[in-house]
């Protein structure tokens, strides 16, 4: 049985999968999956938020991109600084 963070992994990575093929509607399925597979501050949700505003910026919704970054790097700020 897999674990949640890998779980979350596998939908990040196939997420990007239909992105490229421009499926965006399952892309961000497999985005939100992902999220609810993580924990808040998690790393894997700082890549999963990254995932989204890449969806965003492809679809041309370029503020929600921005607030997903700026999720993103607080996420990884807090690791950085927070994280033993």
């Amino acid at each position: 049985m897999r674990s949640a963070s890998e779980a979350a992994i596998i939908c990040n990575i196939l997420s990007m999968s239909f992105l490229q093929k421009e499926n965006f509607q399952v892309s961000l399925e497999l985005l939100h999956k992902a999220v609810s597979l993580t924990e808040e501050g998690d790393r894997y949700r700082a890549v999963t938020y990254n995932n989204f505003a890449c969806v965003f910026r492809r679809t041309k919704k370029l503020r929600s991109a921005l607030s997903y970054l700026e999720k993103a790097l607080e996420i990884e700020y807090n690791y950085l600084h927070f994280s033993e």
